[in-house]
């Protein structure tokens, strides 16, 4: 346990907490190494098996050695965080919840449900452009230096992409546009 505390910590960059939080448990550690190593994201793989599969587990009353997501569908779906072919959010919700109960590879149910992530350019500018026109209040606070009110116009595109567009590029867009 020891030797893989120190190469998680010195490999993939996890906290030393993370670290011992995996080396307690072997099953575990063979399971969270196993996604960091398939997804190329340690990071990634560190807050989806650390953090909502565990807890999805424990609700579940199962072990790690019990799940009903392999280490390859985990590693899929960090993979798919990663490249930002959908949302973190979308991820850690509807995708795994999925996976759960049906075991289901992520890109299927990723397509079955339609929640690929928006990230052409003219059509997230479109949805920006449309939340600039729709709440003048807000832009004119962003405008006069209040940053927070750019949380109502975020908020705007991402429910009429209905969560679909990539958020960095909606602050970014939004960002050119109004500053």
């Amino acid at each position: 346990p020891m030797e893989k505390y120190e190469r998680f910590i010195s490999e993939f960059g996890i906290s030393e907490a993370e670290a011992l939080f995996y080396t307690e448990d072997i099953n575990l550690a063979n399971y969270f190494e196993e996604v960091a190593k398939a997804s190329g994201s340690a990071k990634i793989a560190s807050s989806f098996v650390g953090t909502i599969l565990v807890k999805r587990l424990a609700d579940a009353g199962l072990q790690i050695k019990e799940s009903p997501i392999t280490p390859q569908q985990m590693s899929q779906l960090v993979k798919l965080v990663a490249d930002g072919a959908i949302s973190n959010n979308a991820a850690k919700t509807d995708v795994i919840d999925e996976m759960m109960a049906t075991s289901k590879d992520p890109a299927k149910i990723v397509e079955e449900k339609g929640l690929t992530q928006v990230s052409d350019e003219s059509e997230i500018e479109k949805l920006c452009q449309a939340a600039i026109d729709a709440n003048p209040g807000p832009v004119a606070d962003v405008k006069a230096g209040k940053e927070k009110a750019m949380g109502s116009i975020v908020g705007f595109v991402m429910k009429e992409s209905r969560g679909q567009a990539n958020p960095k590029m909606v602050n970014d867009i939004l960002r050119r546009l109004l500053l």
